[in-house]
């Protein structure tokens, strides 16, 4: 189960880009994102730690990190009015805030920061490309045990149909906090 639950992460960072990509307000996305990734903590640090841990930070937190990263290249591109020079401005924005991510402890870090990135850059680039380009960043940064089972997600990405969902955004914000929430239950239910 560990193995498929891997696929998750790069979907999810396809869904960040995509979110950020069609708000209407990104940084209220952003607040949400950090709002999420604060009711998450707890949950996360029990669930995996067995109490408090500063020293790892759940992965809404580093989807907030992403967004951030998102935000600077946008803007640093801007600022040079594209071209080159804003790209390459704008991607040493997002490799430091990956960098950052790594000292804060976020869960899956840079993998996360700039898979998210690649999705987003990548966002006018036929399907295929765009996918094939972000399994093949993560298999390069994160291709180590477990993880990479990752690559896999490539089938689920393809058979997006560029639709918008059923409308579910709060469901799936509860759903991560709610099931640390359960895990750290059942971890101090089986470890008495």
């Amino acid at each position: 189960m560990r193995a498929v639950g891997r696929l998750a992460m790069p979907i999810f960072c396809f869904c960040v880009a995509e979110a950020y990509i069609h708000t209407r307000d990104r940084r209220a996305y952003l607040e949400r994102l950090a709002l999420f990734a604060l009711v998450s903590e707890l949950p996360f640090d029990f669930a995996f730690s067995g109490g408090i841990d500063l020293t790892q930070q759940n992965i809404m937190f580093t989807f907030a990190l992403a967004v951030v990263a998102l935000l600077a290249y946008d803007y640093l591109y801007e600022r040079q009015k594209g071209g080159w020079r804003g790209v390459i401005v704008g991607c040493l924005a997002v490799a430091a805030i990956g960098l950052l991510s790594i000292l804060l402890g976020a869960n899956y870090n840079f993998t996360a920061v700039g898979l998210v990135f690649v999705f987003y850059v990548l966002r006018e680039q036929d399907a295929f490309i765009r996918n094939a380009a972000a399994v093949a960043f993560e298999a390069l940064v994160r291709n180590v045990g477990i993880y990479r089972w990752g690559v896999l997600s490539f089938f689920p990405l393809m058979m997006y149909n560029g639709k918008r969902g059923r409308g579910l955004k709060l469901f799936f914000y509860l759903f991560y906090p709610g099931h640390m929430l359960v895990l750290a239950l059942l971890k101090m239910l089986l470890t008495r």
